[in-house]
C-alpha cells in the first residue's frame, strides 16, 4: 500500500487511493512556494480535493503557521 495515497473525494463522498506518482505533493515532503512576492517554506501536513477536484496542500512553517496552495505554487527542497 506504500505506493497509493489516499484522498477524499467530496463528489462521491469517499476515499480513493491514487498512485503516489500521480500526486505531485504528499504528506511529510518539505516544500517551498514558488513565485510571487512572499516565500513560505514548510511541510506537507495535508493534502485534500475541493468540491470541484483541484488538489490543495496544507503546508505548515516552523512556527505551526498553516497555510493551503494548489500543487503548482510548491516545489520540494
Amino acid at each position: 500500500m506504500r505506493d497509493y495515497v489516499e484522498f477524499y473525494d467530496p463528489k462521491r463522498g469517499s476515499f480513493l487511493l491514487m498512485r503516489r506518482e500521480a500526486t505531485m505533493h504528499q504528506t511529510g515532503d518539505r516544500v517551498r512556494k514558488i513565485g510571487g512576492d512572499y516565500r513560505f517554506e514548510g511541510v506537507v501536513v495535508s493534502v485534500f480535493a475541493k468540491l470541484s477536484g483541484a488538489r490543495r496542500c496544507v503546508v505548515e512553517d516552523d512556527r505551526g503557521v498553516l497555510f493551503i496552495f494548489n500543487e503548482k505554487q510548491l516545489e520540494r527542497i
